[in-house]
């Protein structure tokens, strides 16, 4: 009786532990998908707000690319940029600094923060950077 006990005991906990997702996966599956670009503030100008659907970020962690799709696009024949949110296929990693989820692009780290169904990248606003907030 006490090793049937044991058994199942040992049994449940686990299934606890072989069916948790880790808190990247869980920022993943937060993050995929589509994202309306609504607002990039910070740096020296005043804030500059677009409509939702102006400014596309899919986001694609199968081969970690976000594609930008912009419809506003005012600086054409200047070489492709992300930090300018240009249409393209950008490469993307996510690391974890100061227990913070920071987004890597190229040579820029932006830390990711989610909240109220906005994803918000701060580039370093403080710090004459920009902070942009996307939208589903």
């Amino acid at each position: 009786m006490y090793k049937r006990l044991v058994i199942v005991c040992l049994a449940t906990i686990l299934s606890f532990f072989s069916c948790s997702k880790s808190e990247n996966d869980v920022l993943q599956d937060s993050l995929v998908g589509t994202w309306s670009l609504v607002t990039i503030e910070g740096g020296l100008a005043q804030a500059v707000t677009y409509d939702k659907g102006e400014i596309v970020w899919f986001v694609n962690f199968d081969n970690n690319t976000i594609t930008i799709k912009n419809s506003v696009e005012h600086n054409v024949g200047i070489q492709q940029n992300f930090s300018l949110n240009h249409t393209g296929v950008y490469d993307f990693s996510i690391t974890t600094e100061n227990d913070n989820e920071v987004l890597v692009v190229g040579e820029r780290k932006g830390t990711i923060k989610k909240e109220e169904g906005k994803l918000i990248i701060d580039y370093g606003v403080a710090f004459d950077d920009v902070r942009y907030t996307l939208i589903r």
